[in-house]
């Protein structure tokens, strides 16, 4: 209990300077970033509240003036607002139809409810609660990925790629950690025991911390988030200076002499942009029937910039 504490400490600390700074930003207040932060703020404050001693400690200090279970009840909305909030940014981004989800998660949201004002017991409340919210989880999640693969979206740029790699990380281990939270409620349930720290729980709680810090990494600088890409990009750099080798072994000798005027630098980068020229100059040489030709012809008529360019020569089988 107490690591979790110190672990939302730091990561308020580093959070509400981001939420100073983003204010002042006009890009803060236009969509769909605004949905975006929005988003990051609205689990900031569940993460606050999503832990089991956490909410008994709260609802105590509150219990003798308030009734109901105020601050898990809020903590419920607050996780309804991120799932909700999450699938109206992908459908403005990609127009698909989320009405089904949508009532789907109206029904769960009124079984929250219902809870709320039928239970008796802290333990079985949050138990059903940790239940219904990870049912939510995987009914808003699987739609809104499964809608992502099937448009085939892809990072236009590195700083979008960070930003999705991180937010996947954040997205898995928070589902997985309310996994097991939840199978420790059902175990709980059935065994109507009134532990709640099992080693389930806290491996679910520590899930939750990973999920935290890869939140709190997303919200960096853009300088940051690109430094966090260095082992993607040396496997960019990998793919591309193989697939240079295999077209200067079959491009004519003398043609790979004339052209092979590479810039020498240890900048991760220059190499990268180097080597996408390089086979750029080379590929033109190859036989006219060779299918790589054909393959990187089409790549530089069609790709919108040297970014999108390097993610299409990347993904070439040879």
């Amino acid at each position: 209990m107490y690591v979790f504490i110190v672990a939302i400490i730091f990561w308020w600390v580093n959070f509400v300077v981001r939420i100073v700074s983003h204010s002042r930003d006009p890009q803060f207040w236009r969509m769909p970033w605004m949905y975006l932060w929005l988003n990051a703020y609205i689990i900031g404050l569940y993460y606050m509240l999503s832990h089991y001693f956490i909410l008994v400690q709260l609802e105590s200090i509150i219990h003798p003036v308030v009734e109901f279970p105020i601050v898990s009840f809020v903590a419920n909305i607050l996780m309804f607002l991120h799932l909700f909030s999450s699938l109206i940014v992908i459908q403005r981004e990609i127009s698909i139809n989320f009405t089904t989800t949508y009532i789907l998660l109206i029904v769960l949201f009124c079984l929250i409810l219902a809870n709320h004002l039928l239970s008796n017991s802290n333990v079985d409340l949050y138990r059903r609660n940790s239940m219904i919210i990870f049912t939510s989880m995987i009914v808003a999640g699987g739609n809104l990925f499964s809608s992502l693969l099937r448009h085939n979206i892809l990072p236009r740029n590195q700083i979008e790629l960070a930003h999705v790699m991180w937010y996947l990380l954040c997205a898995f281990c928070i589902s997985l950690g309310h996994g097991l939270i939840a199978l420790n409620s059902i175990e709980g349930l059935l065994r109507f025991t009134q532990v709640v720290e099992t080693p389930l729980q806290t491996v679910g709680y520590a899930l939750n911390m990973v999920s935290m810090f890869a939140l709190v990494i997303m919200v960096q600088p853009d300088d940051i988030l690109f430094r966090t890409l260095y082992p993607i990009r040396l496997w960019q750099l990998h793919r591309l200076q193989r697939l240079q080798r295999f077209i200067q072994r079959n491009i004519h000798p003398m043609e790979f002499i004339r052209n092979n005027q590479e810039e020498q630098t240890n900048q991760l980068d220059a190499r990268i942009h180097a080597t996408v020229v390089a086979i750029l100059d080379y590929y033109p040489y190859l036989e006219v029937t060779d299918p790589l030709r054909r393959k990187l012809w089409q790549i530089e008529q069609n790709a919108y910039d040297l970014e999108d360019m390097l993610w299409h020569i990347i993904r070439i089988q040879i």
